[in-house]
């Protein structure tokens, strides 16, 4: 029986489907899916003339991938083709709070000056892909609620406001310092390859603290005194205004209540005790970063001391004055002296002028003085002539002697 000829096998049409994946950033690797029929090989390249691998390719990070298969089996025609891994940015949700620092399970918007105990507490979620009809997944997760917290983020600065004011850096002394105020905090979180930028923001105030009221003296002042300085550093606070808020025994009452030029005093212009009794002044102190609060002064008039005068060979100079300590010794006596001109009184080497305050001591001023200087000028009536000469002596000055 001659034999029968060969005949050509036909090659198997295999039937090949191929899915990509499209998604926002969920921290998770996707890859396409090949189905293929049963017995088939499966492989993969990253690349279209690239090497094929039995591994499916996975992605993790944003962006947009082309997957390429190649489908072989025995007796068939490789199938070939390509799907994409389309991985979008992902929405952050950000959630910032201030919380109680020793308990930050509480929340905590407001404390009081130079005590605060709120610190950040910043939640991140990330936005859950929604299924809404007809839209990719990549665009419904824009409309989608509130996801798993994530952690895979960065944080740009944690900055903070005055309200109406800019956002700043504030250092960690800062915080600790922030004045009375209503502050707004703000964390920001910058476009990253997984994700959009974000930001969040949580409103705090600081409110003033409580302070002590203060009473000082009795301090003994002059009599009549003017623009009377009660030293009151250690009572008094930055940024403060005053008020007077009352007087009562024997004073005069003042026109005004202010800070001295240096701020470390209290200035009572025109203030006045008079006799022995007692008398007080109460001031009203208000600040920014504190409640208001009173400063009671209690007054009395000071020991009276005797100021004389020596004119130390210079005109007389009469009578004497009786003053209290530190009132003001007013306009000082005039005094001359011929030959010399007049340096000051002075009680040893302290100069005293009409603004110094008496010593709390009897107290004698004594006149100083600078001599004159004179020119001496010489001239010859009979140059050039032998023989005894008379010469005259012509002194400049206001007071010539010969």
């Amino acid at each position: 029986t001659p034999d029968t000829p060969d005949t050509p096998d036909t090659p198997i049409e295999l039937t090949v489907t191929a899915t990509g994946y499209s998604g926002v950033y969920d921290a998770q690797t996707h890859g396409i899916t090949v189905s293929a029929p049963v017995g088939a090989a499966v492989t993969y390249s990253d690349t279209e003339n690239g090497t094929y691998r039995e591994t499916n390719p996975a992605y993790k990070d944003a962006g947009d991938y082309t997957v390429y298969y190649r489908v072989t089996a025995d007796g068939a025609s490789p199938v070939t083709g390509s799907a994409l891994v389309q991985i979008g940015k992902a929405t952050l949700l950000p959630e910032l709070e201030l919380v109680d620092r020793h308990d930050v399970s509480q929340p905590l918007n407001a404390w009081t000056y130079l005590t605060p105990h709120g610190i950040p507490k910043l939640t991140v979620y990330r936005k859950s892909p929604a299924a809404l009809s007809g839209l990719p997944a990549r665009i419904a997760s824009l409309f989608s609620g509130r996801g798993d917290i994530v952690t895979d983020y960065g944080i740009a600065a944690y900055r903070c406001r005055e309200n109406g004011h800019d956002y700043r850096i504030f250092t960690d002394s800062e915080v600790e310092t922030l004045p009375v105020g209503e502050y707004t905090l703000r964390v920001d979180i910058p476009e990253s390859r997984n994700y959009y930028a974000a930001f969040a923001e949580a409103s705090f105030r600081v409110t003033k603290a409580p302070h002590d009221d203060v009473t000082v003296g009795p301090v003994s002042v002059a009599t009549d005194t003017r623009n009377l300085t009660g030293n009151l550093s250690a009572y008094l606070v930055d940024e403060a205004s005053c008020t007077l808020a009352g007087t009562s025994g024997n004073l005069v009452a003042p026109d005004s209540v202010a800070f001295a030029e240096t701020r470390n005093a209290l200035r009572f212009d025109t203030a006045a005790v008079s006799g022995g009794a007692e008398s007080t002044i109460r001031v009203t102190v208000s600040s920014r970063n504190y409640q208001d609060y009173t400063i009671t002064v209690h007054l009395t008039a000071g020991e009276a001391f005797t100021l004389r005068f020596n004119s130390n060979g210079g005109s007389e100079v009469a009578g004497t004055r009786t003053l209290r300590a530190g009132e003001v010794v007013g306009t000082l006596p005039e005094t001359a002296r011929a030959g010399y001109t007049f340096g000051g009184w002075y009680e040893t080497e302290t100069l005293f002028t009409a603004q110094s305050a008496m010593p709390g001591k009897d107290t004698t001023l004594s006149a100083r003085w600078t001599p004159n200087t004179y020119t001496v000028t010489l001239r010859c009536l009979y140059g050039g002539m032998s023989g005894a000469y008379t010469e005259w002596a012509a002194v400049e000055g206001s007071n010539n002697e010969t």
